[in-house]
């Protein structure tokens, strides 16, 4: 028997994620990579709550916590965050979002 564990968001994206969240100051007031996929997670299974981006961003990176060193990093790094949260709620929508950590039998 052999498990595959489902993945909702590609390497190249958890990398690009773990970018912006290394650039937080205090790591203690903002989320880790596991904390964020869990909240994108409850995100998606309670679609009824209909958070807007400006709820939710302060929430993951915690309140003045991340320091952009320029303009242009800030425009390509937000929207990172709106990609993830992007192919959570699809899969969600398609049915395909699994239990966070769930093994699926092949």
């Amino acid at each position: 028997m052999s498990f595959e564990l489902t993945l909702i968001l590609s390497p190249s994206q958890k990398s690009r994620l773990q970018d912006l969240l290394d650039l937080q100051k205090d790591r203690e007031s903002g989320m880790g990579l596991a904390e964020l996929e869990g909240f994108f997670f409850g995100l998606a299974i309670n679609p009824w709550l209909m958070l807007m981006p400006s709820t939710w961003v302060p929430m993951i990176l915690g309140h003045e916590n991340i320091v952009f060193k320029t303009r242009k990093q800030a425009e390509e790094m937000v929207p990172i965050l709106l990609e993830a949260y992007n192919a959570f709620m699809q899969a969600e929508k398609e049915g395909t979002l699994p239990f966070p950590f769930a093994l699926s039998r092949r």
